[in-house]
């Protein structure tokens, strides 16, 4: 299990929502740009610490105290998992004769790659040509389903290079089986962890572009070590390299088109559309 940190599920005022808590400029920001001041009435000082202290154990509450236009709230929230499809798939208007489908993968839990794998046979049974697949704010979740999804459209070649803190390397490679359709992977500043073993692997074997922003750069899995007098410290047990040996951790990836991350989409459209 890859326990990305910056996926949280929560009840209470933000009933059956999931947030994403990331970096606003100098602010950490919640769910509708909302900005975090403390957690349980402890300041945060970075994402990761904003979102290790709001995750936790389901039915139990934490209170968040909020800058929401200008003025602070605090409100309580009880955490809660929300069951819901990682997969959503449709058609596109065609472009230039062509027609072309839309697949959004929301996070990477157990199942995903299934999931996956129907929406493509759901659209090649439509008949298209392309297809846009997004990423953007997938925070990541299991690594193993990050690296069949992209086993799924990949041909052959390295996906992804493991390195543990001993030092000792593992590679898991394409099975040879992918898709047959041309596609687009839409990126930005949320995509993280799996998601970001998923658009790497493609962008590195060039099974398709990237087009968005800049990558979040998490690649690595940590543990907490809890202490007697109650502290705590985190250590790095694994670390995740692209299939050509790039580190993801703390550098993201750019991707090969750099649009805004509102207008991914049409340019999305626009590059199989051949424009």
């Amino acid at each position: 299990l890859d326990p990305n940190p910056n996926y949280v599920v929560m009840d209470g005022t933000f009933t059956g929502r999931t947030g994403t808590v990331y970096n606003e400029g100098e602010t950490i920001s919640f769910i509708d740009k909302m900005n975090i001041l403390s957690v349980d009435g402890k300041k945060v000082h970075s994402v990761d610490d904003a979102s290790d202290r709001i995750g936790g154990e389901a039915g139990t509450d934490v209170v968040l105290k909020l800058k929401r236009g200008g003025q602070d709230v605090t409100v309580t929230l009880t955490r809660q998992e929300v069951e819901e499809d990682s997969v959503d798939s449709k058609f596109l208007k065609a472009e230039n004769g062509k027609k072309l489908g839309y697949i959004r993968i929301r996070h990477f839990r157990e199942g995903t790659s299934e999931e996956l794998k129907e929406a493509e046979e759901r659209l090649m049974d439509g008949r298209v040509t392309g297809v846009v697949i997004d990423v953007r704010d997938n925070p990541g979740g299991i690594k193993d389903e990050g690296v069949k999804c992209a086993d799924l459209l990949l041909p052959s070649g390295k996906i992804l290079i493991e390195k543990n803190n001993q030092g000792k390397k593992k590679v898991a490679r394409a099975d040879g089986q992918c898709a047959d359709f041309e596609y687009v992977v839409l990126v930005n500043g949320n995509t993280a962890s799996a998601a970001e073993i998923f658009a790497g692997a493609v962008q590195v074997n060039r099974g398709g572009k990237l087009i968005g922003e800049k990558t979040y750069g998490k690649g690595v899995i940590q543990s907490v070590e809890k202490l007697e007098d109650g502290s705590a410290f985190k250590f790095t047990t694994e670390e995740y390299f692209l299939p050509d040996g790039t580190p993801i951790n703390k550098k993201g990836i750019q991707p090969d088109i750099r649009v805004a991350s509102g207008k991914a989409l049409t340019r999305g459209i626009q590059a199989l559309s051949g424009k």
